[in-house]
C-alpha cells in the first residue's frame, strides 16, 4: 500500500475537520446546527440537568466527541461520535479524558436507565442537610460512567429541587396528584400523564426524559416519596 501524498493527507484532514467547517453557522451546507436540530434532544444526554435546545442558527448543544478527535481523527464527524451535551459535562468534566465502550456507557447504545436510581438521605454535614445519592443496581459500567461525569456531585448543587418535592409530600400527603385532580382540576379534561407534567414540570415517560431537565431525578424521588 502506497503512503499518502501530502496533498491527499491535507484533503482528508480538511474533509474530517470538525472545527474548521462543521461548527460554522451557515445555510450553504449541513452543519452542527442541522445535526442538533435533527437529533431534537433538548437536554444533556450525560446529566439530564441542563437544556441543550437548538434554536435556528442561534444556539445549540455542544457536541462531545466520545472518541477523541486527536486519537481518532477519522471519527471527528461521525454522527455516532457526536454526543449532544452541556458545556459542563463536555468541557468542564470530560474535556480530553478518554472514554471507551467496554468501561463506559454510550448514550446511543446504552439507553436503559433502569439500573440507575436517584435517592436521598439526611446528612448534617451538608449545607442544607439533604444529600442526593445515586444507586446503581446493574453493571460496573454504569457505576463508572456516573462517577466519571460526577453526577452525584453536580446534582447536589440542586437540592432545592429535592426539598420542593419533600415539601409537597409533607404538605399534601402522598395523595398530592389525587387531591390536585379532584379539587383544582375537577372541571378540566386532563389525563394522568398531563397532570404529572403540569404538577412537576417534567415527563413521567422514560422515553421523554430527554425533553426536560431533571425528569429522571424527579421521577425516582417521587416514587421514593410515595407520591406516584
Amino acid at each position: 500500500m502506497r503512503p499518502l501524498t501530502t496533498s491527499k493527507k491535507e484533503a482528508i484532514t480538511k474533509l474530517f475537520d470538525y472545527s474548521k467547517w462543521f461548527i460554522e453557522k451557515t445555510e450553504k451546507r449541513y452543519c452542527a446546527y442541522d445535526l442538533a436540530k435533527n437529533l431534537d434532544i433538548n437536554t444533556c444526554v450525560y446529566c439530564n440537568r441542563n437544556y441543550t435546545s437548538t434554536v435556528e442558527k442561534i444556539t445549540r448543544p455542544q457536541f462531545d466527541h466520545y472518541f477523541s478527535q486527536t486519537k481518532h481523527p477519522l471519527l471527528a464527524l461521525s454522527f455516532f461520535n457526536l454526543i449532544p451535551s452541556c458545556s459542563i459535562c463536555n468541557s468542564s468534566i470530560k474535556a480530553s479524558k478518554p472514554l471507551d465502550l467496554i468501561n463506559y456507557l454510550h448514550p446511543y447504545i446504552d439507553s436503559d436507565l433502569s439500573g440507575i436510581k436517584f435517592t436521598y438521605r439526611l446528612n448534617i454535614k451538608m449545607k442544607d442537610s439533604l444529600e442526593v445519592k445515586l444507586k446503581s443496581t446493574a453493571s460496573k459500567k454504569i457505576s463508572k460512567t456516573l462517577e466519571f461525569f460526577k453526577i452525584e456531585e453536580v446534582y447536589n448543587a440542586h437540592t432545592e429541587e429535592l426539598r420542593d418535592l419533600i415539601k409537597i409530600r409533607d404538605t399534601f400527603s402522598d395523595r398530592y396528584l389525587e387531591i390536585l385532580a379532584d379539587s383544582v382540576l375537577e372541571d378540566t379534561n386532563i389525563s394522568k400523564t398531563e397532570l404529572y407534567q403540569f404538577a412537576f414540570g417534567v415527563y413521567q415517560d422514560e422515553n421523554k426524559f430527554s425533553l426536560r431537565p431533571f425528569s429522571k431525578f424527579k421521577k425516582d424521588i417521587l416514587v421514593e416519596l410515595g407520591i406516584i
